[in-house]
């Protein structure tokens, strides 16, 4: 990976799921939201080659906002997100008790039913309750009724991530993976989608594994994408930080 540190591992992926921290001729990414600043052995995006993949639809470093550097995509802020030191350089804070705060932007960054990848570091404030839930990435679609999510559950007691490519009002489909990630330290978290394939990826490594999903969804989604929150009503508001 050269100067990269792993947060570009899961970037680029190919149909047979091989993974490259640089673009081969078959290989896509469709939406990245990556950490905002470098720190020991690593470089921001838009410092290097890869912000300039055309497959690149949005990047968001959250200094101090919500401005997509590569797109027209900006995020709004809704109910007093707080900026904040974070990973690499500031972050959003959704607060320990989050109840309605989210980062959200209307569309759906131009990616449909096809691969896309979802990338985030996370530093949870607060777990969630018994049987609980907290969205990080939501990213919906109105055409496919497809709604891409990673989300941090606990199941009777049990912690898990849950990459959900969610078919609206048919299906929830994905991998979950059991763990706690605690409250003191930052994760890598990625949901990579080749069209055929889900992979669930935690700090760099496939923890998953293949999940074949597809199809479209029985309502329509909205095509929208929200951080922090399943949607603007709070819905599975996560008490985290983001970067």
């Amino acid at each position: 990976l050269g100067t990269y540190t792993a947060k570009v591992q899961t970037v680029f992926q190919d149909n047979s799921g091989n993974v490259g921290a640089t673009p081969a001729a078959n290989m896509t990414v469709q939406v990245v939201f990556p950490p905002s600043g470098s720190g020991s052995g690593s470089a921001e995006l838009y410092q290097n080659s890869l912000f300039s993949d055309p497959s690149l639809m949005a990047y968001y470093r959250l200094e101090n906002g919500g401005t997509d550097s590569k797109g027209g995509n900006t995020l709004a802020n809704n109910n007093g997100v707080a900026f904040t030191a974070a990973q690499f350089g500031s972050g959003a804070s959704l607060g320990a008790g989050n109840v309605n705060k989210t980062l959200a932007a209307n569309g759906n960054l131009g990616i449909s039913t096809g691969a896309f990848t979802l990338h985030a570091w996370v530093k949870l404030l607060s777990q969630p309750g018994t049987n609980g839930s907290f969205c990080f990435i939501y990213k919906g679609d109105a055409g496919s009724n497809a709604s891409p999510q990673i989300h941090y559950n606990d199941s009777n007691g049990t912690k898990q991530l849950f990459f959900d490519r969610s078919k609206q009002g048919l299906a929830e489909q994905g991998p979950t993976y059991n763990v706690d990630l605690g409250t003191t330290s930052w994760h890598m978290i990625d949901f990579t989608y080749d069209g055929t394939n889900i992979h669930g990826y935690l700090d760099g490594v496939d923890v998953t594994g293949a999940f074949s999903a597809s199809g479209t969804g029985g309502y329509a989604a909205s095509s929208a994408v929200y951080l922090g929150a399943a949607n603007l009503s709070g819905a599975r508001a996560a008490s985290v930080l983001l970067d």
